[in-house]
């Protein structure tokens, strides 16, 4: 859109000199063309502006029967009983993992018990580690948060959040290769929970 902005800006450029030859004094000529110019060229900036916003926000809203967040445009989510598992569609290997999953609350699922399932989070690799853990309010809801090293796959970082509601317990985690986690938390993962809304 910008490119198109100024090649139609210096078309209109070469026909106001010709059209311009035979008409007035040249300082009424210099007046005309610089107004003109101004005028365009605030439509190339307000152009460019427009569609940078557009590329910088891109996120589509993800919604499903107990919450609704905000997802990078390009990923994807696949459903199975109720979890959904979330990633870049437009990267085959990418590093990064979404998945979220909630069930109907019965008598054991309350808040202490999940904050001390993520505290004390099985360990499958013996360089398992709890790197941090807190409570936390996203949207007015409070959540219980650990990030774990190696507790699902070797070589990758997880972030847990775990909450309950009246109606249903609900379980998320975010992994990313070990590397790329802080950058992968920074642009995606808390994008993503800081935006997240229960419905039930």
């Amino acid at each position: 859109m910008c490119l198109s902005a100024k090649y139609w800006y210096l078309d209109i450029r070469l026909k106001l000199k010709l059209n311009l030859k035979d008409q007035g004094s040249q300082f009424r000529k210099f007046i005309m063309t610089k107004f003109i110019q101004i005028i365009i060229i605030s439509l190339i900036i307000s152009a460019c502006t427009t569609s940078d916003v557009k590329t910088e926000l891109g996120a589509k809203l993800f919604s499903n029967s107990y919450l609704e967040a905000s997802l990078p445009k390009d990923w994807r989510c696949i459903e199975k009983n109720y979890s959904y598992t979330c990633k870049d569609s437009s990267n085959k290997k990418t590093k990064e993992i979404i998945i979220f999953t909630a069930k109907k609350k019965g008598a054991g699922d309350t808040f202490q018990k999940y904050k001390q399932h993520l505290l004390n989070k099985p360990k499958k690799f013996s360089s398992s580690s709890l790197l941090t853990s807190k409570t936390r309010e996203i949207n007015q809801k409070k959540w219980f948060e650990s990030i774990h090293k190696n507790s699902e796959v070797k070589g990758y970082t997880t972030k847990y959040l775990a909450t309950t509601t009246n109606k249903v317990g609900v379980l998320i985690t975010a992994s990313a290769k070990s590397e790329i986690f802080k950058r992968s938390n920074e642009l995606v993962f808390e994008k993503f929970i800081s935006s997240i809304k229960l419905k039930r």
